[in-house]
């Protein structure tokens, strides 16, 4: 501060004694206010850090004022005013330059800081995967994992040296994105001695769990083909006590010979199935008697069938408003299957065999429904109500079968 006063308080006696000698000269005044304008314009090139960020442009600034100085001294105005122009014009210039230099100046230091960083990352996870390396050595690790995690090793070092001379050099983005592949090859090479030194540790123990969960999904499926075959032969005796209701009944010998082929079916089926429970074929087993209990029901449905047309009631017994009665209740029991077949319809793991069943059951109680519902229009009141009954009676059955067949889905699958 004290030398810079020193030196305005010279200006002002230079440009005083010019004054002095222009006035008893009786020649042009020197360029006063051009130097002072100058002097200000290089004061705000160094207030914008021009003596640090802009050193070359604010020393020619800095000249040329000291030449403008010099020719006014001497009385050379014409040469002090052009000097000084053209301090002022390189003053500005400098400032410029040096809030442009410093912008750069500090994002040259950010990046550096950025890539520094990203370097020290780097080291670090090489450090952390040698360590991982060496622990997979020691714990006796596949020499091909290793191999493959040393070669990773390798190549994050080689990335790491390279940003490193980068660095040096003041390549800084080059470096930053190197550094940070280096660091990506490391984590992976460290991932890698990781894996294999697990894989060492925990091979033995993998093949007993294995072996324990072999063990577990059989007797799951032990379980269900049991299941599955009790179903079946739970079908076979429904069936069964149908076909004797029915030939009881004095049913159409026809209706009941195609029932007691399908419950033949089923048996031997239910007893292939039980052969493969025995051999240990728990998939085929659960298949098979699945298709057997489908075949059983389809026998008890038959014969159902022909027990209710061998009910038949004589015709002057029956009056309209039974058979509306028993219409309208069949229709109500149609919608209730409807519902349950949907919802069973919409578990992943519903019984399929019920499920088809139900869908078959369903699809004949419509069938008989829609007889029913003609018959009545045309006034075949016994008729109208034979059919209602058996389309009731169809729908409960459907029902019943998609009950079972969500059963299926909620039930335990260990």
């Amino acid at each position: 501060m004290k030398k810079q006063g020193c030196k305005k308080s010279i200006l002002i006696s230079i440009f005083s004694g010019f004054l002095v000698l222009s006035l008893l000269a009786g020649c042009a005044a020197p360029p006063t206010q051009l130097i002072a304008e100058a002097q200000a314009a290089l004061e705000r090139a160094k207030a914008a850090g021009a003596d640090v960020y802009a050193k070359e442009q604010y020393q020619k600034a800095q000249d040329a004022l000291n030449k403008a100085l010099t020719f006014a001294e001497k009385r050379k105005y014409k040469e002090a005013e052009i000097a000084a122009r053209e301090a002022i014009a390189l003053a500005e210039l400098a400032e410029k330059a040096a809030v442009e230099n410093k912008k750069d100046a500090k994002a040259r230091a950010a990046a550096k800081r950025e890539a520094d960083f990203e370097l020290a990352a780097a080291g670090a996870a090489i450090t952390s995967a040698k360590g991982m390396i060496a622990n997979a050595k020691k714990g006796k690790a596949a020499a091909k994992d290793i191999a493959q995690a040393e070669n990773l090793l390798e190549a994050a070092e080689s990335m790491a040296s390279n940003a490193k001379s980068m660095i040096e050099s003041e390549s800084y983005v080059s470096a930053i994105h190197l550094a940070g592949k280096a660091r990506e090859k490391a984590e992976a090479a460290g991932s890698a001695a990781f894996a294999a030194l697990q894989a060492a540790k925990t091979g033995a123990k993998a093949k007993a769990d294995e072996a324990k969960k072999a063990a577990k999904a059989k007797a799951a499926a032990k379980r269900e083909a049991d299941f599955e075959l009790a179903a079946a032969e739970a079908a076979i005796t429904s069936a069964k006590g149908m076909i004797a209701s029915a030939k009881k009944e004095k049913a159409a010998a026809k209706d009941i010979g195609e029932a007691e082929m399908l419950l033949e079916t089923a048996e031997r089926m239910a007893s292939n199935a039980r052969s493969m429970i025995e051999s240990e074929s728990y998939k085929s087993a659960i298949h098979l008697a699945g298709k057997a209990r489908g075949k059983a029901e389809a026998a008890a449905s038959v014969a159902f069938a022909a027990l209710q047309k061998a009910k038949k009631p004589p015709v002057s017994k029956v009056s309209k408003k039974d058979a509306e009665f028993e219409v309208s209740a069949a229709g109500a029991a149609i919608t209730s299957a409807e519902a349950m077949v949907a919802k069973a319809s919409q578990m992943e793991r519903a019984g399929q065999a019920e499920l088809n069943a139900a869908r078959t059951q369903l699809s004949q109680a419509r069938s008989v429904y829609q007889r029913a519902k003609r018959a009545l229009r045309k006034g075949n009141y016994a008729t109208a109500r034979d059919r209602g009954i058996m389309a009731r009676e169809l729908a409960e059955r459907a029902g019943s079968s998609a009950f079972k067949a969500i059963a299926m889905a909620k039930k335990p699958t260990k």
